[in-house]
Parts: C-alpha cells; sequence; structure tokens
C-alpha cells in the first residue's frame, strides 16, 4: 500500500498523511499565516457577532433625508402620473407627428391709414404707416375707397425699414373698381412698416379712406 507523507516545516520532519473513512484528507487543526484579503477587508474572526450589529430593516419606514437629485428635479412619488400623461400626448401623434392646435381663435390687427383724407385734383398723398411687427403673418391685405365711383387715381404700395425712407412696391398695382372706387390688394411684406400713396388723377378732390390689415 502506497504511503502519502509531508513535510513538517516547522520540525524539518516528514509526518504521514491521513485521510478519514471516506477517502477525504482529515485536517486536525489549520493555521492560515496570509490570505488574499486586501487592506480594509473584514477582520471578524467568526460571524457570530454578525446578529448583535444587524437589525430588522422595515422598508416601509424609510425616510431619505439626502440624495443625489439636483435641485429642481422631478418630485413625482410614482410613474402612474407619468404614464398618464404620456398616453394623452400618444393620443395627439398622428403620422409620427404632434398634432397642436389652438383654441384661442385667430387674431387680427387691422389699421385705418387714411381716414376719409381729401385729395386735391392732381395732388399726391401718403397714408399713415402700418408696422409689421405687430402681426406675426407678412401678409397683409390693403383695401379702401377712392371718392364715390367714376374716379381716377393711382394707388402705389411703399415699403420702408425706418418709418421715414419709402420705396415703391414696383411688381404690384392696385387698380380702382371705376364704378364704386372701392380698391383692394393682398401682398406679403418682409419690410417693418407699409404705407399707400393715392394720387388724384382727375380734375377735382377725392376723398380717400383706406386700412391695412394683418394676423
Amino acid at each position: 500500500m502506497p504511503l502519502l507523507v509531508g513535510k513538517d516545516s516547522a520540525n524539518n520532519k516528514l509526518r504521514e498523511i491521513e485521510l478519514d473513512a471516506s477517502g477525504q484528507l482529515k485536517v486536525a487543526n489549520v493555521s492560515v499565516t496570509s490570505n488574499a484579503l486586501p487592506t480594509g477587508a473584514a477582520t471578524e474572526s467568526t460571524l457570530s457577532g454578525l446578529d448583535l450589529k444587524v437589525t430588522a430593516c422595515d422598508t416601509g419606514a424609510v425616510v431619505v433625508s439626502s440624495s443625489a437629485l439636483p435641485s429642481g428635479a422631478a418630485t413625482e412619488v410614482s410613474a402612474g402620473s407619468c404614464a398618464s400623461s404620456l398616453a394623452t400626448l400618444a393620443a395627439t401623434v398622428s403620422s409620427g407627428v404632434v398634432q397642436v392646435s389652438s383654441s384661442g381663435g385667430t387674431s387680427f390687427t387691422s389699421s385705418t391709414v387714411m381716414n376719409a383724407v381729401s385729395v386735391a385734383g392732381g395732388a399726391t398723398v401718403a397714408s399713415s404707416s402700418f408696422d409689421m411687427s405687430n402681426v406675426n403673418n407678412a401678409r397683409i391685405a390693403i383695401f379702401g375707397r377712392v371718392g364715390s365711383g367714376s374716379a381716377s387715381a393711382d394707388v402705389d404700395i411703399q415699403l420702408s425699414s425706418d418709418n421715414s425712407n419709402f420705396y415703391n412696391l414696383a411688381n404690384e398695382f392696385i387698380t380702382l373698381d371705376l364704378a364704386t372706387g372701392d380698391f383692394g390688394a393682398s401682398i406679403e411684406s418682409g419690410a417693418r412698416y407699409v404705407r399707400i400713396n393715392v394720387t388724384n388723377n382727375g380734375g377735382s378732390s377725392q376723398s380717400v379712406t383706406a386700412l391695412i390689415s394683418g394676423r
């Protein structure tokens, strides 16, 4: 029968290695002179003291006195209300685009730039200006009346950036209705100020009323 021996380094002797009835190595005493635990690892020699240091934790009564959340962070106690809000938002999506509507209606801004202004025969009179910053849309309407019919007049649209120097909009023409004297036009303007210039081509004075409207 082979014999297993091991060296007793303390006494510099060979000693027989003993096995138990199951063929397992019988170890009576183990002495650990060093281990792989890092610096700062637990130093408890047994776990008997662990019960004294761990108490029952009631997770329903946990109070967080401070956390890593920044100032102004969400304060929802659950995600339930968030899910409801997301469901409402999802219902507004059509073809991947959120549909937005306004219940406030459309607001129009209208200004009377000439109010029954008398323009003598052969004379030219400029209206007051309309400030485009008062509207959200670049498209505006210009309309009014010269005299009460059978009037002959030229109505020019003028633009300005400083409300002082005005220039004719050469590619837009306003034509009078000869039967009534009514006129009207719709234009898009990128200029800050808009006005009209009325030239009376007749021999007698004409009363001119004009409005500019936008939204």
